[in-house]
């Protein structure tokens, strides 16, 4: 099968370079061509200088050894990198496999449709966060299901759990706000608005989902047992988890975050299959909804 873009050739050259074992240019050229993507070595020190400049990648090279890594706390680009190139490769993959698209639903099974509705608002979104400009926003949550229109200035796209937020600046709220492209009813440009105060959206790298409660990351920890512990390090909560220690009977992990709602259902929907520890405010909040839960379901019975 032909193979349209370089996005999976730059991803073949990250996962190489993140294995452990630092390769030579010729180490990038074999790996390549076991994955069915031959390339010249002056193309792989293209590739590199396209990560380096515009996915923000830091990869070096030591004379010395002769090989290559990515200086990992120079590259504040690189998990961003990364989900934009598993995304671009699946897209890929499927223009390239149904070219007749009429046969992609008799192979590929795509769940919840309307969870990709709004997209068609990322272009004007897009627009606005490069210029630092304001657009007109008409939005409705599912708690009030009145539209209403807002004076907002996106400066970051967030995606939990299949939906897209855009969120950033509201006239006259303090706090960032956001709204969720799909409940986003109709969006304009504002021509010749003023560039946006900015606002520190760095707690967003702190939190699972889009709420942003006050208050400093802490520790979670909690064991989950050895069959759940696999889809946990296959699928992490968050970036910052870590394994503590491997038991008998478990394993204990551990984040580092703000504890919010998303949190909190994370968890709950993990059943007895997990065990919080710590914090003991979280640990309470758990049980607390767990008993109204039981009691609740013992008033139905």
């Amino acid at each position: 099968m032909p193979k349209r873009t370089p996005f999976v050739r730059y991803k073949l050259i990250i996962e190489r370079l993140q294995s452990g074992r630092r390769p030579s240019l010729q180490d990038l050229q074999r790996h390549l061509e076991e994955n069915n993507y031959p390339i010249s070595t002056r193309g792989i020190l293209r590739d590199i200088e396209t990560l380096n400049a515009n996915f923000d990648i830091e990869i070096v090279y030591v004379r010395k050894g002769n090989f290559y890594y990515i200086e990992e706390k120079s590259s504040p680009g690189l998990s961003a990198a990364l989900a934009y190139l598993e995304m671009a490769q699946a897209a890929d993959t499927f223009i390239e496999t149904f070219k007749d698209l009429k046969d992609l639903s008799k192979y590929v099974a795509f769940e919840y449709q309307d969870l990709v509705k709004g997209t068609e608002h990322l272009p004007t979104l897009l627009d606005a966060m490069k210029s630092e400009g304001t657009v007109a926003l008409w939005h409705s949550t599912f708690q009030d299901q009145e539209v209403k229109r807002y004076a907002f200035s996106p400066q970051l796209l967030k995606q939990y759990q299949g939906r897209w937020y855009a969120i950033g600046a509201v006239s006259g709220i303090d706090k960032p706000m956001a709204f969720g492209l799909d409940r986003i009813h109709r969006i304009e440009a504002i021509p010749g608005s003023p560039r946006a105060g900015r606002l520190d959206l760095s707690g967003y790298e702190d939190v699972i989902g889009v709420s942003l409660p006050e208050g400093e990351p802490v520790e979670v920890r909690f064991i989950a047992t050895s069959l759940q512990a696999r889809y946990l390090e296959a699928l992490p909560l968050h970036r910052s988890q870590r394994v503590v220690a491997r038991k008998e009977d478990g394993v204990e992990f551990s984040l580092r975050l703000i504890p919010n709602y998303e949190l909190t259902q994370e968890l709950l929907k993990l059943g007895d299959s997990v065990q919080v520890l710590s914090p003991p405010s979280l640990v309470g909040k758990l049980r607390e909804i767990l008993e109204k839960s039981l009691e609740k379901s013992k008033i139905a019975t």
